[in-house]
C-alpha cells in the first residue's frame, strides 16, 4: 500500500480490486472529474465488504464455526445496516451451517435476513440464488421462490422495509 500525507492518495487491494481513496471534500473531488460523493461512498462499501470477508474468514480459520456464528450474530445487531452487507454476512453464516449440516439453521438465517435484500439488485440476485441452492427439498425450494416473489412485490411497490430495520430479533434468537 502507497500512501501520502494529507490524504493525496493511497490505493488498497483487496480481492483482486482496487479502491483508490482520495482526499476529497463532501461535494466530491476538486481533482479528479466524476469523482463525486456517491462514488465514493460505493467504493468505501466495497471496501468494507472486503475486510467484512477477511475478517470472517480469519475468525472461521483461527476460532472455528462457533466465534463465527456469534460475530455474525453481533454485527447483524448492529443499526444502519446496508442491504449488501446483511447479504455478505448472512451467506457466511449461512455457508458455515451447511458445511457443518445444520441446513435447518441455515434456512433461518436467510429467512431472517431476505426482506432487506430485492432480488432485482446485483447482492439481492446472489442472495436468491445462493438460497435456492441451499435447498434440499423440492418443497424448501418453492418456499425460497414463493418468499423471493414476496420481497419483489414489497420492492416493486417500494413498500420495502429499510435494510437498517433490525434483522437481529429474527437472527439472534437461539441461532447463535
Amino acid at each position: 500500500m502507497s500512501g501520502g500525507l494529507g490524504g493525496v492518495s493511497s490505493q488498497l487491494r483487496c480481492s483482486g480490486v482496487s479502491f483508490w481513496t482520495v482526499g476529497h471534500r463532501r461535494e466530491g473531488c476538486s481533482r479528479l472529474p466524476g469523482c463525486g460523493t456517491k462514488k465514493i461512498m460505493a467504493m468505501a462499501e466495497n471496501f468494507l465488504l472486503c475486510l467484512v470477508d477477511t475478517v470472517l474468514d480469519v475468525t472461521l480459520t483461527l476460532q472455528g464455526s462457533q466465534m463465527l456464528r456469534e460475530y455474525c450474530a453481533k454485527l447483524l445487531e448492529r443499526p444502519h445496516l446496508s442491504s449488501s452487507f446483511i447479504q455478505r454476512v448472512a451467506l457466511w453464516w449461512a455457508a458455515v451451517e451447511k458445511r457443518t449440516g445444520n441446513l435447518e439453521r441455515a434456512h433461518m438465517v436467510m429467512e431472517a435476513c431476505c426482506k432487506s435484500q430485492d432480488p432485482n439488485s446485483v447482492h439481492g440476485c446472489v442472495f436468491w440464488t445462493l438460497w435456492e441452492s441451499i435447498c434440499t427439498a423440492v418443497s424448501q425450494f418453492e418456499g425460497v421462490h414463493k418468499r423471493k416473489q414476496q420481497v419483489a412485490l414489497q420492492y416493486a411497490g417500494e413498500l420495502a422495509p429499510s435494510a437498517e430495520a433490525s434483522v437481529a430479533p429474527k437472527v439472534t434468537q437461539g441461532l447463535a
